[in-house]
């Protein structure tokens, strides 16, 4: 099984590398693995001790106007406990909403997918096993009962006339595109990020907007995060914004940083951009001083995620490969 998507693992001195057969383009960290969605379908999950993966589910087969057997691609991941939330590619261009139990537990596993009643997902968070947050491009959020979704899970194939997703609460942020979210570890608070460059902290269980943070970007943010109360984030303005204790403030770069992230405590963020040499660099910096902790030359490794494991070691993510380091070895 491991073989039909994982084509090879690589230790090294330094770092250990895997390769799969399928773009990664949706991530959530576990406790003790990462989840995977690709451009095939897949949902994976990899142990973080043995960095053995396993294939938890694959999606059933899509269709457009011209071809039929296609690979839904996977948007957005999400888990709490046994319970997985999957955005995924849908037919002719819409998009499916996913939920699954028991994967781990092949003999009690069972999935109900549903076409979207909403458009254009960015992201989907779980609050609780039964609550979803969807996260829509048009800057809205959507707080969405699960129950009558659960109750139709009676196969991978379920239809939509058997399943529900009953929306209880909306909340429209701007008439600005909305670029990226992030939820804080207890799941309570809800980072956005808008095209503008603004940034806003909406707490989901009081349902008001607790922050609005608009003086570190002007432009399009490509990432952010939200740890220990830090928020971070990255855009097309070269700057590495940091929000920390209601400060704002940011470091000014000279290239375009593409993807960034905190670690666990939000004491140190780590970002990758290009340098003068064309070479892809990885930068690391306290967010209590901005001081840069380290920098390595990552060659032609193009991070697009950054995934930090503890205060310590993190992990890539550049199209198939993942790639697995640790900051105190600086390499």
């Amino acid at each position: 099984m491991i073989r039909a998507f994982v084509l090879f693992l690589a230790l090294f001195s330094c770092a250990s590398a895997l390769e799969f057969n399928a773009n990664i383009i949706a991530f959530k960290h576990e406790q003790n693995a990462l989840l995977f969605g690709t451009d095939k379908g897949e949902l994976i999950r990899l142990d973080l001790q043995s960095k053995k993966p396993q294939l938890l589910w694959h999606l059933p087969d899509i269709q457009n106007h011209y071809e039929k057997g296609l690979k839904a691609r996977i948007f957005s991941v999400d888990s709490l406990k046994s319970t997985f939330l999957l955005v995924s590619e849908g037919d002719f261009g819409s998009q499916n909403v996913s939920l699954c139990q028991n994967l781990t537990l092949k003999a009690k596993a069972n999935c109900a997918t549903i076409k979207s009643p909403f458009a254009n997902i960015k992201k989907a968070f779980l609050l609780d096993e039964r609550t979803a947050l969807f996260v829509l491009l048009s800057s809205e959020i959507k707080l969405v009962d699960l129950s009558g979704f659960a109750s139709g899970q009676n196969s991978q194939n379920a239809t939509q006339n058997s399943l529900n997703l009953a929306t209880q609460k909306e909340f429209q942020f701007s008439t600005t595109s909305l670029n990226d979210a992030a939820l804080s570890e207890d799941r309570q608070n809800l980072l956005v990020a808008s095209e503008s460059g603004e940034l806003q902290v909406f707490d989901t269980k009081a349902w008001r907007l607790l922050a609005n943070y608009d003086k570190i970007n002007k432009d399009t943010l490509d990432q952010v995060d939200f740890k220990g109360g830090v928020v971070l984030s990255c855009g097309k303005e070269k700057r590495i914004g940091i929000v920390r204790k209601g400060e704002q403030k940011f470091l000014q770069k000279d290239f375009l940083t593409y993807s960034c992230a905190l670690s666990p405590s939000g004491d140190t963020a780590a970002f990758a951009s290009f340098a003068a040499n064309s070479q892809n660099a990885l930068e690391f910096i306290s967010t209590k001083d901005l001081k840069t902790l380290a920098l390595l030359n990552e060659g032609d490794f193009f991070a697009k995620f950054i995934i930090f494991l503890d205060e310590q070691n993190y992990a890539l993510i550049s199209g198939k490969s993942v790639v697995f380091k640790s900051l105190s070895k600086g390499k």
